[in-house]
C-alpha cells in the first residue's frame, strides 16, 4: 500500500437556500494513509483570487469526518453522526462562529478513489444553511517516463 497517491478530485456543494447556490470544481489532490487514517488534500480557489489548502481527514477507529481550511478561509469542521460542532469561521480579518450539525454522512477513501457525502446544516453568524457536499477522488494515472520519446 503508498503512503501517498495523487488524485483527480471533484468536489459539489450546494446550499439549499432560496435562490440554491452550487459550486462545483476540480483539482489535483494528495491521499496520504497512516495506519488506520486517511487525509486528502487540495487547493480550493475562492472568487476573490485567495486560496486555502483543504484537508479532509479519516480516521477508521473514529466515525466522521474532520475538514480543515488553511489559507484564504480558516476554519475546522468536525462531521460525526448526530452530533453538532462549534468552532470559528475566518476570512481574516473578519471571525464568525459557526456550528455544523451532521445529517448525513458516508465517507471511503483508498488508493482506488472513493466518495465523501456531507448532509448537514451549518450556522454562520446567525445565518442558518443546509448543505450537500460530495467529493469524488480518483487515482491519477503515473507519467510513463518513456512516453514522447
Amino acid at each position: 500500500m503508498k503512503a501517498e497517491t495523487r488524485m483527480a478530485i471533484r468536489v459539489e456543494s450546494r446550499m439549499e437556500k432560496d435562490p440554491q447556490e452550487c459550486t462545483v470544481f476540480e483539482t489535483v489532490g494528495c491521499l496520504r494513509r497512516r495506519g488506520g487514517a486517511s487525509s486528502l488534500s487540495f487547493t480550493e480557489e475562492h472568487g476573490d483570487g485567495q486560496k486555502s489548502l483543504c484537508t479532509l481527514s479519516l480516521d477508521s477507529g473514529v466515525p466522521g469526518v474532520r475538514v480543515r481550511r488553511r489559507g484564504g478561509i480558516r476554519c475546522e469542521m468536525v462531521f460525526r453522526p448526530g452530533e453538532a460542532h462549534t468552532s470559528v469561521y475566518e476570512i481574516p480579518p473578519y471571525r464568525f462562529d459557526m456550528t455544523v450539525r451532521s445529517h448525513e454522512i458516508k465517507a471511503s477513501l483508498c488508493e482506488e478513489g472513493g466518495e465523501i457525502l456531507l448532509r448537514y446544516e451549518r450556522e454562520i453568524g446567525g445565518e442558518r444553511d443546509s448543505v450537500r457536499f460530495r467529493l469524488t477522488a480518483t487515482p491519477l494515472k503515473e507519467e510513463d517516463p518513456h512516453d514522447g520519446q
